[in-house]
């Protein structure tokens, strides 16, 4: 009977041994699979796959389809092709997994074809039935590229898709207030940007010599007030002492330069805010910050904004969830191509950009990045309307009731 329990528990002992193995290999295996495995996006369409690097081309993948990156080897990612793997080069790719959808349509005509590219003449992928709702994610002059899935991608004519109004949004972001109707940064300027339902009240930040933030755009305060001088070489007193309303109205007012601390008293979480930073070497980043916190503001009811690609940086080491957004100024179209967005694609929200030499084409290839585009500063109906068109995803405006009625 001893000898018998002695043989059992053996052969239970080998089974339990070869289990125990099996388990650990396979949990082995999974991780060292899943730990591989690093999902990315296809930022150019049709976009060659090949059986080995710089080998045969076995297939092509749609813009914005989502690959599983196993191995990186130089300028070349490996990635799962069904059962198999194949090299995609990594130039075609991005780390940004979402892209920002334009707007919801319906298909109006039975049978629409959907083309690999934006061409008539392209390979038709599958036809869409009528009614069906198709997300646009890219805009090339009669064409609309619909948002990439397993089920379906490529290209429709605009002609057969009606728009879902309630689908599009541009944000109005009042600058510096309603600026084009009240003093700039002032009180009056953010209530009344408020009062048209403004989605974000824009206000520029600056240091004053005792080290508090104020709501002004110049470096002095020679433009928009009754006193000179530079705001960094002046008190929050001698800030406080010149009129905010004298240069617009041509008289004396009762309107002050507002601080951060002030601005957050008055509006709180009711609304939501853009702030610029101006000058990185001072810490702005960390004050607002601060003030935020003294406050209870929301993180998700601020973007900061700045041209100082530094600044943004620094915010970003300090917090990881406000949205960040790179401004650059451009003085010809020819600019627009040679504007270096790689470091905001990797810590941003967006970038804002004057809209005078803005072209469609520049603002898809920027949005397939998974950027928002913002422009700065129209003012004007014409401008608003052109800028709208193009597909931007926000405007700077100080007539924020003028472009709500416009968007309405």
């Amino acid at each position: 009977m001893n000898i018998g329990v002695v043989k059992i528990s053996k052969k239970v002992l080998v089974i339990a041994v070869m289990a125990a193995f099996l388990i650990a290999l396979g949990t082995y295996t999974k991780g060292a699979n899943s730990a591989s495995l690093n999902k990315m996006r296809v930022t150019k369409d049709q976009s060659a796959i090949h059986a080995t690097k710089s080998g045969k081309t076995i297939g092509h993948l749609p813009k914005d389809y989502i690959i599983e990156v196993t191995k990186k080897d130089g300028n070349w990612f490996q990635v799962k092709n069904g059962k198999s793997y194949a090299w995609i080069w990594n130039q075609y790719t991005s780390t940004k997994l979402d892209v920002p959808v334009f707007y919801k349509a319906s298909v109006t005509k039975d049978k629409a074809p959907l083309h690999i590219s934006n061409s008539g003449k392209a390979k038709i992928t599958t036809r869409l039935k009528k009614g069906k709702i198709i997300e646009i994610v890219e805009k090339k002059g009669n064409w609309l590229r619909i948002k990439t899935n397993y089920e379906m991608s490529g290209w429709i004519y605009a002609s057969y898709t009606a728009m879902d109004k309630n689908s599009r949004k541009v944000s109005v972001i009042a600058h510096r207030g309603a600026s084009s109707l009240f003093p700039e940064e002032t009180f009056l300027a953010a209530d009344e940007a408020i009062k048209v339902k403004s989605d974000y009240i824009e206000f520029d930040l600056q240091l004053t010599k005792d080290g508090h933030l104020v709501a002004i755009h110049d470096k002095t305060v020679n433009r928009t007030t009754n006193g000179t001088g530079y705001v960094n070489a002046m008190t929050l007193e001698e800030i406080k002492s010149v009129d905010a309303g004298y240069r617009f109205y041509k008289k004396v007012t009762d309107l002050k330069i507002n601080t951060l601390e002030e601005i957050f008293q008055r509006y709180g979480n009711k609304v939501k805010y853009y702030f610029e930073t101006k000058n990185t070497s001072v810490g702005q980043e960390r004050k607002v910050l601060s003030a935020m916190a003294s406050y209870g503001i929301n993180e998700s009811n601020v973007i900061l904004e700045s041209f100082n690609l530094q600044s943004l940086t620094n915010m970003r080491k300090l917090n990881g969830k406000i949205k960040l957004v790179q401004l650059f100024q451009v003085k010809k179209a020819s600019e627009l191509a040679k504007l270096d967005i790689r470091e905001i694609e990797k810590i941003g929200y967006g970038i804002g950009i004057n809209h005078e030499y803005l072209n469609e084409d520049f603002i898809w290839g920027v949005k397939s990045r998974g950027l928002q585009v913002i422009t700065y500063t129209a003012d004007k109906q014409p401008d608003m309307k052109r800028v709208v068109n193009m597909g931007v995803d926000g405007i700077f405006t100080g007539n924020p009731g003028l472009l709500k009625s416009i968007l309405n």
